[in-house]
C-alpha cells in the first residue's frame, strides 16, 4: 500500500523514540557498569574513601576507610552517623572549618600531615577533601609508618654527617696528639735520667691521655677505628667483665646476668665488645642514683632486616642479642632522639663527655649490628638491645703477643720514615735515632721513592703514614715491594681508610699502629716486626 505523508511522519516519530529509548538503555547500562567499576575500585583501594552529606553525616565508605576509622565495625552501623561521632580522627586540629569551606566554595583542600590526637599514639594522617554534588568526599591515609621511616632515614643521614665530621676532626687531632704525647715521653725520660720529674709533666700526660681517649671514642662513633674482629663468645666476654663491673658499680645496684647456654658466636673486636658492655652498664648505673637492678642478658634472636616502630621485626636471619636493662629513670622521647649523638648528655658539667653511647652506636654499626632502646616516662627503667649477626665456628682464644727480646733497641737497622706531618715525622725520627736505628726521612711518597733508589738494599723497614697528599702509604708500599718482596712495612694512621682497611677491618698480613702512639709502643712494634 502507499503510505501517506502523515503515516510516514508517525512512523519516523516512533522509530526516533525507539532509538532514544535504546540509547538511554545502553547509557544506563554503561552508567551502572561504570558505577560498579568505581565501587570495586573504592573497595580495593588501600586509602580510605568516604562520602559525607552537607551536615557531615556519612553516606558511603570503603573497606579501607572502615579499617582505619573503626576496625571490625559493620558498614551499615556507620552510615548516617556524624563525622564527629564515627570519625574524630578525620577532624584536623583547626576543627571542621576546612570541610565547611570546601562545601561552600567548592575548592578542593588537603592536609599532608596532621596528628588528630597526640594521646592516641601520635598517629599521623593525610587527607584530601573535595565537593561531590551537594556533599563532601574525603580521601584519607594513615601515614604513621611512613613518618617513622622518614624520621629514621633523617636520623641516619644526620648520624652519617656527624660521623664524617667527627672522623675528620679525630684524624687531624691524632697527628697533634702523637707529637704531644711522643715528645712528652722523651722529655720524661730526660728528666728521669736526671733524677727529677716535674709534677707538671704528669698533668700534661694525664690531659693528653684524656684527649686521646676522646678521639678514640669519636673514631668509634664515626666507624673509622681500625678493628681486629675475631670469632668470639659473647657469654665469655660478659663473664670475664663481672668482677670489673662489680668494682665500678655501686653496692646499692644489684647486678644480675642471664646468659643463654650454647649461645652462637659472633665476629667482632673483643676489646670493642668490652667497651660496649662497659659503657651501657655505666650508663645504666647513672640512671639509678638511688640504687636498683642492672640486668645483662644474652640470647638467640632472629631479624628480617626490616625495622618497624624502631624495633627489628622477626625474620629468618640468626642474631645474638645482648640486652642491658636497668630499673632507673626512664628516657623521654626527646632525649631518645639525640641519645647516640656525640657530646649529647643529660649529666651535669664534669660528669660525662657525651661520647659513651655514641661510641657504642659506632661500634655496633661497624660490627654490622643494630641497637634499639625501649624506655619512656610512663614506666621506669630502660632496656638497650644490641643485635649482632651470629656466625658459625668456635671462639678464638686470645693470647698476648710479645717480642722475642727484652730490649726494644735497634741494631742499626735502616728504617725509611714517610710522614707528611712535620711534627710527627720529627718525633719519629728522634725516637728511632735514639733507639739505635739508622733513619731515612721523607715527607712524601715521591721523596721516599728517590731515597729508595739510592738506599733500597739497606732498608729493613718502611714506616709510612697511610693518608698523604699524592700517593698514599699503601700504594707506596706496593711500589717499593716490586723491587724488594721481603721489605717489611708498618703503617701509621689516625683512622681507617679504604686504602688499608675495608669498613675499618684491617686487611690480612698488614701491620698498623694507630695514632696517637707513644715511643715505647712504636719501638715494640718495630722490634717485633724485625725479629719475626
Amino acid at each position: 500500500r502507499v503510505w501517506t505523508n502523515n503515516e510516514k511522519r508517525k512512523l519516523n516519530e516512533i522509530s526516533r523514540r525507539v532509538a532514544d529509548a535504546l540509547t538511554a538503555a545502553l547509557a544506563f547500562k554503561e552508567l551502572g557498569e561504570s558505577e560498579e567499576r568505581l565501587r570495586e575500585f573504592m573497595q580495593s583501594a588501600t586509602d580510605g574513601f568516604s562520602i559525607w552529606d552537607s551536615d557531615l553525616n556519612l553516606v558511603e565508605i570503603n573497606l579501607a576507610g572502615i579499617s582505619l576509622l573503626s576496625p571490625g565495625t559493620d558498614r551499615l552501623s556507620l552510615v548516617g552517623r556524624n563525622m564527629s561521632e564515627v570519625a574524630p580522627i578525620l577532624i584536623p586540629p583547626d576543627g571542621l572549618e576546612l570541610y565547611r569551606d570546601v562545601l561552600e566554595y567548592g575548592a578542593p583542600a588537603s592536609i599532608d600531615d596532621f596528628v588528630p590526637d597526640p594521646r592516641d599514639g601520635n598517629r599521623h594522617f593525610s587527607l584530601k577533601a573535595f565537593r561531590v554534588r551537594k556533599g563532601l568526599g574525603v580521601v584519607f591515609s594513615d601515614i604513621t609508618e611512613r613518618k617513622i621511616m622518614e624520621q629514621q632515614s633523617l636520623q641516619t643521614y644526620k648520624m652519617e654527617a656527624v660521623g664524617r665530621l667527627a672522623g675528620g676532626l679525630a684524624h687531624d687531632f691524632n697527628n697533634i696528639l702523637t707529637a704531644i704525647i711522643g715528645n712528652l715521653e722523651l722529655l720524661s725520660l730526660q728528666f728521669a735520667g736526671e733524677g727529677t720529674l716535674p709534677a707538671e709533666l704528669d698533668e700534661i700526660r694525664s690531659a693528653s691521655n684524656k684527649a686521646a681517649n676522646l678521639t678514640e671514642q669519636l673514631l668509634a662513633f664515626s666507624r673509622k677505628q681500625i678493628i681486629a674482629p675475631k670469632v668470639i663468645d659473647l657469654n665469655e666476654i660478659v663473664e670475664n667483665m663481672k668482677s670489673m663491673l662489680r668494682r665500678l658499680i655501686r653496692e646499692d645496684v644489684e647486678i644480675e646476668t642471664s646468659l643463654e647456654l650454647d649461645l652462637p658466636c659472633i665476629e667482632a673486636d673483643p676489646t670493642q665488645m668490652q667497651q660496649v658492655i662497659l659503657n651501657l652498664a655505666l650508663n645504666a648505673r647513672d640512671a639509678m642514683p638511688t640504687g636498683g637492678k642492672l640486668t645483662i642478658a644474652t640470647k638467640t634472636a632472629t631479624l628480617a632486616g626490616k625495622y618497624e616502630m624502631g624495633e627489628p621485626s622477626q625474620g629468618a636471619s640468626p642474631y645474638v642479642l645482648l640486652e642491658i636493662a636497668d630499673t632507673g629513670e626512664g628516657i623521654s622521647s626527646e632525649t631518645r632522639s639525640h641519645l647516640f649523638e656525640p657530646f649529647f648528655t643529660t649529666k651535669g658539667i664534669g660528669r660525662g663527655t657525651g661520647l659513651g653511647l655514641s661510641a657504642v652506636y659506632g661500634i655496633v654499626e661497624q660490627s654490622k649490628g643494630h641497637i634499639t632502646v625501649e624506655s619512656g616516662e610512663d614506666h621506669p627503667g630502660s632496656r638497650f638491645k644490641v643485635y649482632f649477626p651470629a656466625v658459625k665456628g668456635k671462639a678464638a682464644r686470645t693470647r698476648a703477643e710479645g717480642v722475642s727480646r727484652a730490649s726494644f733497641e735497634g741494631n742499626m737497622e735502616t728504617v725509611l720514615v714517610v710522614e707528611d706531618n712535620d711534627a710527627v715525622r720529627g718525633l719519629v725520627n728522634r725516637v728511632l735515632s735514639r733507639a739505635g736505628y739508622d733513619v731515612l726521612s721523607a715527607s712524601s711518597a715521591d721523596d721516599a721513592i728517590e731515597i729508595y733508589k739510592e738506599r733500597g738494599e739497606s732498608i729493613a723497614l718502611l714506616l709510612t703514614d697511610v693518608i698523604m697528599p699524592g700517593m698514599g702509604g699503601r700504594d707506596l708500599a706496593r711500589e717499593l715491594e716490586k723491587d724488594n718482596r721481603s721489605l717489611r712495612t708498618l703503617f701509621m694512621s689516625g683512622y681507617s681508610e679504604e686504602e688499608i682497611a675495608h669498613m675499618g677491618v684491617l686487611d690480612k698480613d698488614l701491620e698498623l699502629i694507630g695514632k696517637p702512639f707513644n715511643p715505647e709502643d712504636l719501638l715494640k712494634r718495630i722490634r717485633a716486626i724485625l725479629d719475626r
